[in-house]
């Protein structure tokens, strides 16, 4: 195992494993010098606080959630239709007729760029 890992892995890997320090859970120092009560007071606080703790919160992937769920809902809302059964589907599509997309309407979705006038994909007919 060793000889693979040295011989394969990636130089960076080797640096990063060499200069690893130890990891210290916490510092007991001052509780040491606490009396009983004291002492008792507070591990009971810091229970009390890790219960309600934002850091068990994923703040990136909530954030993550939001916005996918946004602008697939913003997707919805302008590219589909409900068909007769009552599920949505694709409008009609067009292509555009230059190749050259206007740089203004990828910042501004509300620009959009000319298209031909005959789809090139309709909704089936049910």
């Amino acid at each position: 195992d060793e000889m693979l890992f040295q011989n394969f892995s990636h130089k960076a890997l080797h640096h990063i494993l060499e200069h690893l320090e130890p990891w210290l859970l916490e510092d007991n120092y001052q509780r040491e010098h606490l009396s009983v009560e004291k002492n008792f007071e507070t591990v009971n606080e810091e229970k009390r606080q890790s219960v309600i703790s934002t850091d068990l919160i994923p703040g990136r992937l909530l954030l993550t959630i939001f916005f996918t769920g946004l602008f697939i809902g913003e997707y919805y809302l302008h590219f589909c239709q409900r068909s007769e059964t009552g599920g949505l589907v694709s409008k009609a599509q067009s292509l555009p007729k230059d190749q050259i997309y206007p740089l203004m309407s990828f910042f501004f979705p509300f620009i959009e760029a000319e298209h031909e006038p005959e789809p090139f994909w309709t909704p089936p007919k049910q």
